[in-house]
């Protein structure tokens, strides 16, 4: 999907994709399927960075497993590509305040 240009300017076309991947993510989430959850959000997060369920999901499973440099970086790559994202800005405000 990525290597396609004709689907990589396509956002909704990458969006699309990005949550049938969230799908399959949070089914391997229940499943405590965890390092294949983690791989489906980071796909989805790689397609549509900017996209709130994705964003909210993958910082979720990084912070779950006390991983929040990483939650942290997911967090502030969305709110530089959607300023106007008060969650987003929320979410980063709480994961500062973890170590």
């Amino acid at each position: 999907m990525l290597a396609d240009p004709a689907a990589a300017a396509a956002p909704t076309v990458l969006n699309a994709y990005a949550k049938m991947i969230l799908g399959q993510g949070g089914l391997f989430q229940e499943r405590q399927l965890t390092a294949e959850a983690e791989q489906a959000h980071q796909l989805a997060n790689r397609l549509s960075p900017a996209n709130p369920e994705g964003v909210f999901r993958y910082v979720a499973l990084l912070a779950d497993q006390k991983r929040f440099d990483e939650a942290r970086q997911i967090a502030q790559t969305a709110a530089n590509l959607a300023p106007d994202n008060q969650q987003f800005r929320d979410v980063l405000t709480s994961l500062n305040k973890e170590k």
